[in-house]
């Protein structure tokens, strides 16, 4: 009973927290707004091509969608004359992302290979006409092939991403919140190494007086490439103590155009949306913190661990990129 109270008290939280920010609409209920075929095609540029997939069962599907509609659809359930199992797929789909990881020492190279083109046989190659005629490609993965690197693909005897420009969303529904260059949005903030960086992993709770935080070794070239960046852009970088959170809020308020981090991240696997970047003096941003931020920024730059990575919640990949999208940065 008192389990069934608090859940109720979590939903009343939610639809106050709803009300507050519709954006936070999308992280409880990711299905509430989807968009048409029209609408997707509408968002895409000339030279873009959207490949989506999905996995079922023993099926296999993919959408390939351009500027002027669906260009093509594929539904496998035989792949090479067998029976095609969504999750041995997605296994090994997960399994070869790790060697990139690994540097590529946990799967033998003939595997790897075989693996390799398994992959591409099924992601790529039937769509490769399209993919020839785009300069860009927008992923939308599935399940564990948000955690895949599509440019280590093969493609016409190379890897993908070395012939064209590619990068992700955890939804084609997000293209909703994408805008064109915001013309408010100027100058840059760039964080370099704040001073005495600190985490406390959820894991440690409750923790104690003599241990509160897991203190995080000091990143000196990061500010030498924070100091770098600033140069590029005419601008000031945050070093050392000035990388408090009240100095980046602020700067975020000013609607940096460019937003470069060099600093720690890290990433909380049960609870995504406390992953977050360190900041000086224990403080720090969390994903959930950044959803609450109103950026106008055409990039975030996270040159910091972790920050590519989040927890797998149904199809989506729930974590610190996902959640500055969703703040309105146009790419991260």
């Amino acid at each position: 009973k008192k389990l069934e109270q608090e859940e109720r008290h979590l939903d009343m939280l939610a639809g106050e927290l709803i009300k507050l920010e519709p954006r936070w609409q999308e992280i409880f209920a990711p299905t509430a707004k989807l968009l048409s075929l029209e609408a997707v095609s509408s968002k895409l540029s000339n030279n873009t091509l959207l490949l989506a997939y999905f996995t079922n069962g023993n099926s296999f599907m993919a959408w390939a969608v351009t500027a002027t509609g669906l260009a093509k659809t594929l539904h496998i359930e035989e792949l090479a004359g067998e029976t095609f199992y969504a999750r041995t797929f997605l296994t090994q789909s997960l399994q070869w992302s790790q060697t990139w990881d690994e540097g590529g020492t946990s799967m033998d190279s003939h595997r790897r290979s075989r693996l390799s083109q398994r992959l591409s046989q099924l992601l790529v190659k039937p769509f490769e006409a399209h993919i020839q005629s785009a300069d860009h490609i927008v992923v939308v993965p599935f399940a564990e092939l948000n955690l895949l690197p599509f440019e280590a693909l093969s493609y016409q005897g190379s890897l993908l991403g070395l012939q064209k420009s590619i990068s992700y969303l955890p939804a084609a529904s997000l293209l909703q919140h994408f805008h064109d260059s915001d013309p408010l949005a100027e100058g840059a903030l760039v964080v370099g190494n704040p001073e005495n960086m600190s985490y406390r992993c959820l894991e440690l709770e409750p923790a104690t007086e003599q241990n509160t935080a897991l203190a995080l070794n000091s990143l000196p070239i990061a500010a030498v490439g924070a100091d770098i960046v600033a140069d590029m852009h005419n601008t000031q970088a945050l070093i050392g103590k000035a990388a408090t959170e009240d100095a980046v809020r602020a700067a975020i308020a000013q609607h940096p155009k460019v937003i470069h981090l060099f600093t720690h991240g890290y990433i909380e696997p049960d609870v995504p949306l406390a992953s977050g970047i360190a900041l000086a003096n224990g403080e720090a941003l969390s994903a959930d913190e950044f959803m609450g931020l109103d950026l106008k920024a055409d990039v975030v730059i996270l040159s910091a661990c972790d920050t590519g990575q989040g927890k797998l919640q149904g199809s989506e990949l729930n974590g610190l990129a996902r959640s500055i999208l969703y703040a309105g940065a146009r790419a991260v």
